[in-house]
């Protein structure tokens, strides 16, 4: 069974999309969600020789969550937050990776500290956010996907706006 081939239980998910201009012509693509990729190179080769289109993986793996900026695990680690981009030719970031962003920014991109002011926490949640998009447009994923967002999420709304503007 090949939902049982991929690590850290991934699944398959699937897509429906209309090639643009084409009204007539359609192709369903197909791509796997996966948690975590430490050789996204074989995984995609995997993925592509059972005719998946795609593989969804978190940008930053969730050990180099970002912190305050000159203290904490950050500080300390040698070396980039993620993947390099020079580990897939650009035509396969491009069309065959959906990035994922990280799963801790939601809640606390809209928590408040005490009294009503921004905690040290939102701005840092901030601040990824900006960086994982930054990273997102810089590989020009096709995709980004955001977990799920709470009912109310005015502060996300409007990083995201700015972010991509």
């Amino acid at each position: 069974n090949r939902h049982n081939r991929y690590r850290d239980g991934a699944l398959p998910t699937r897509t429906t999309l209309q090639s643009p201009g084409a009204m007539a012509e359609r192709r369903l693509i197909t791509g796997v969600d996966t948690s975590c990729a430490p050789d996204l190179k074989s995984l995609l080769e995997q993925v592509h020789s059972e005719d998946f289109d795609f593989v969804a993986v978190p940008l930053v793996h969730p050990r180099h969550r970002r912190d305050a900026a000159s203290v904490g695990t950050a500080a300390k680690r040698s070396g980039a937050f993620t993947r390099s981009d020079m580990l897939l030719p650009s035509s396969t970031w491009t069309s065959a990776v959906v990035g994922k962003l990280s799963r801790w920014l939601w809640p606390a991109l809209e928590g408040m500290g005490e009294n009503g002011e921004f905690s040290q926490v939102r701005r840092n949640a901030e601040d990824t956010l900006k960086q994982e998009l930054a990273w997102a447009s810089h590989l020009s994923l096709p995709a980004v996907l955001f977990p799920g967002l709470p009912d109310r999420c005015v502060n996300t709304a409007r990083l995201i706006n700015q972010t991509v503007q």
